[in-house]
């Protein structure tokens, strides 16, 4: 998956910053570098998209930030606004096992197994051998829902990744979450982390 694919699903606009991940800012961004610096309002937090292995630091003044980032991104000159606060107020919790379980999937959006066995991001989608859809597959149904409280959580989708890339990279040898576990049920699976679980639902609903 292209590094700005990833940041323009998380990033909102400077007329509507809400549509992405409440209180998120782009700090510094090269489109042409594929590199973007990104910071969270509220704890000041710095994340950093790139398709390089080394990237330049964050530069000072208006230059830092390109003009195609400007005009598409949120920056960080952008204070937090009122519906982003209410959007933070109304979710729910999160316990350190789903937190952790969601952060290892989101740093594994582009990985693969060497084994040809699954792959994340449509970038390795020659790498395998031809797949079929798995049942409940929807080419035609572009959105996708998070939403729990605490240490249960529901992850909903109907395209790709296929639930088989998503087990994989959490739960394989070597690059899986330590003490993870997979656990198949009838309407999905289970991905379990010291007590927390997030259900991964697959297809239409």
């Amino acid at each position: 998956m292209a590094v700005e694919n990833v940041v323009g699903r998380i990033l909102g606009s400077p007329g509507y910053p809400g549509r992405g991940i409440p209180g998120l800012r782009v700090v510094a961004g090269d489109l042409y570098a594929g590199t973007f610096h990104v910071v969270y309002l509220p704890s000041k937090a710095r994340l950093v998209f790139s398709q390089q292995v080394e990237y330049s630091p964050v530069g000072t003044g208006r230059s830092r930030i390109d003009a195609w980032s400007r005009r598409h991104y949120a920056t960080d000159d952008l204070p937090l606004q009122d519906d982003e606060r209410a959007a933070m107020r109304a979710i729910p919790a999160m316990s350190e096992g789903i937190q952790a379980i969601l952060a290892g999937l989101f740093v594994r959006l582009n990985a693969r197994d060497p084994r040809r066995r699954w792959h994340m991001g449509m970038a390795w989608s020659n790498f395998l051998p031809a797949r079929r859809e798995p049942r409940g597959y929807r080419d035609d149904l572009h959105m996708s829902t998070l939403w729990g409280a605490d240490n249960r959580w529901e992850l909903r989708w109907a395209r790709h990744p296929f639930p088989e890339d998503i087990i994989g990279c959490l739960t394989a040898p070597t690059i899986g979450i330590t003490g993870a576990q997979v656990r198949e049920h009838r309407h999905g699976w289970d991905i379990i982390l010291n007590g927390s679980t997030l259900s991964l639902l697959y297809g239409a609903v």
